[in-house]
């Protein structure tokens, strides 16, 4: 794509890792129960490098800037409640139509749109640690034109990330690139 990422950056080492032991029971879980099903850990991770990010997300009115941690609701790992919170919505708030990360740390480095579902909201954070900018878009909930979006911001490159589960043929929307 004609630019580098630093991958070093990302590299486990470079992470302290909280752990919230046996405190996740996945969608799967939640419909069997606990009667069938066991709670995994959960883990939170923070770069033990300075972070300065610029993170906005418009449907919730959040324009925060902050270390790394800006990017985590931590109301959603405050208590254990197999039931009623996603320790995983921890990850950049969730499912949001937009969100947009810059680094200040790497105001040079390239300008990435990653277009994905509920699994890359555990990746988009780490994205921005390498990147100047990131643009996350879920397409499920995004009203926008992603054509419009992409020609007005004009990011250097274009990642779309999918569960395979995504590729069948009720997701039609998530394909929609108009």
């Amino acid at each position: 794509m004609g630019f580098n990422l630093d991958a070093s950056l990302i590299e486990p080492d470079r992470f302290t890792t909280d752990v919230y032991p046996q405190w996740f029971l996945g969608s799967q879980g939640k419909k069997v129960t606990l009667a069938k099903a066991s709670p995994e850990d959960f883990a939170l991770y923070y770069p033990k490098f300075a972070t300065s990010l610029h993170y906005c997300v418009p449907s919730l009115g959040i324009d925060e800037v902050g270390d790394f941690s800006v990017m985590y609701d931590m109301r959603q790992v405050e208590e254990r409640d197999y039931y009623n919170k996603n320790p995983y919505a921890a990850y950049i708030y969730a499912d949001q139509p937009l969100e947009t990360i810059e680094n200040l740390e790497r105001r040079d480095g390239p300008h990435l749109l990653v277009v994905h579902e509920s699994f890359g909201n555990c990746v988009v954070p780490f994205l921005s640690l390498v990147a100047g900018r990131v643009d996350s878009i879920d397409l499920r909930h995004f009203d926008g034109s992603l054509r419009t979006y992409i020609e007005t911001e004009r990011p250097d490159a274009v990642v779309v990330m999918y569960n395979p589960s995504a590729l069948g043929s009720n997701n039609a929307a998530l394909f929609d690139f108009r």
